[in-house]
């Protein structure tokens, strides 16, 4: 009987990919991509009216994972 092994890496843009094993032959690949949450960008910042206040809701956001699997 082979033993069966499964590994998980982490790839550079977040998702994980899952190779399972037989023996030394693949038997299965696939991937995760994680949840992913908007969050203020502060590489763009909101835009602010004549007078110096900020407009609310006009500052970019991006995606990042809800959870940061290197902080664990």
């Amino acid at each position: 009987m082979s033993a069966r092994t499964t590994t998980r890496r982490l790839m550079p843009d977040g998702t994980i990919q899952v190779t399972e094993l037989v023996g030394d032959k693949v038997k299965d690949r696939y991937r995760y991509q994680p949840d992913l949450i908007a969050v203020a960008d502060p590489a763009k910042p909101p835009a602010k009216n004549p007078d110096g206040t900020e407009i609310p809701g006009t500052g970019g956001t991006k995606l990042r994972p809800y959870f940061n699997i290197l902080s664990m």
